[in-house]
């Protein structure tokens, strides 16, 4: 008596990894833009925080526009902020003066 065995055949295998590729190589790219993007947004919310707070600290303390603020005036307990905010893809912020915006270190978060 024989039994009847049921499995995949070689074609039927190399057809779906096939698949699978493609549409790997169409989600990957969108994925990772995606990514791009949201570093990018969350970047830009960082630095308008930063800014708020340096107009704060600006106001409270009757400074002219010139003056760049330290890190320990804007950050900590008695700071603005209770801690410095990292940018999403590993920049560094510049704080700037007070009339200037804040800035990042990566090229591709534009200010």
């Amino acid at each position: 008596m024989k039994t009847k065995r049921s499995a995949f055949t070689l074609i039927e295998i190399m057809i779906v990894v096939a698949i699978i590729g493609l549409l790997a190589t169409i989600a990957i790219p969108s994925l990772k833009h995606a990514l791009t993007r949201s570093q990018q947004q969350a970047c830009a919310v960082n630095r308008k925080n930063i800014d708020g707070a340096k107009l704060a600290w600006a106001l409270d303390h009757r400074q002219p526009p010139e003056v760049v603020p330290t890190e320990a005036d804007l950050f900590g307990e008695q700071g603005y902020l209770e801690h410095k905010p990292n940018c999403p893809a590993g920049g560094h912020y510049s704080l700037n003066a007070i009339r200037e915006k804040c800035t990042c270190s990566i090229f591709q978060h534009f200010n």
